[in-house]
């Protein structure tokens, strides 16, 4: 809030839970954290964008680059014996990203669950992945310490993170070698 340049010194927060979008349209919170579709049909309702993480050009400017906020994670005393299974793991997400990039929008959405299309609006979801896709799925697997970081440092202004984490020691970079 504070990079994207909100008074935060106005600010308290609320726990609305799952109706936080029917909370914004309606006006009963000035502002709230939400995922697609919401975000769009805010927008389109007058609503103003404060920041967007997935948009990168957003994630530039306010943050200074991208927001690494996925990851695939193991049990440390299994690492040895899963190795070659994570490396294949990385070699398939690899495959996907680049597919997901790379694909008709209309295979994109015709393979998800339809449970997960919120609403049943398969072409506003169309759009939305259309719009973002290039910011949300890199062009592969890869461990950006650089963005790391700055979830890292996101989570320490925040006051979620309490303590210095070691990032070269959580993210084992050499899964994704060989």
């Amino acid at each position: 809030m504070k990079r994207a340049g909100a008074d935060t010194t106005r600010t308290r927060f609320a726990a609305i839970g799952t109706n936080l979008y029917e909370a914004l349209r309606r006006g009963q919170v000035e502002a709230g954290m939400v995922q697609e579709p919401a975000l769009t049909l805010l927008r389109e309702a007058g609503g103003r964008i404060i920041f967007n993480a997935m948009d990168i050009q957003d994630a530039n400017r306010v943050l200074g680059g991208a927001f690494e906020f996925m990851g695939v994670a193991i049990r440390a005393n299994e690492r040895e014996r899963r190795l070659g299974e994570m490396r294949r793991l990385g070699a398939a997400l690899s495959a996907g990203l680049r597919d997901t990039r790379t694909a008709p929008i209309e295979e994109v959405v015709a393979s998800l669950p339809r449970e997960l299309v919120a609403g049943g609006d398969w072409g506003r979801l169309g759009a939305i992945l259309e719009h973002y896709r290039i910011s949300l799925y890199p062009d592969d697997v890869r461990i950006d310490m650089a963005a790391a970081r700055r979830v890292e440092v996101s989570q320490h202004d925040a006051g979620v993170l309490k303590k210095d984490v070691d990032l070269t020691v959580l993210l084992d970079r050499t899964v994704l070698e060989g």
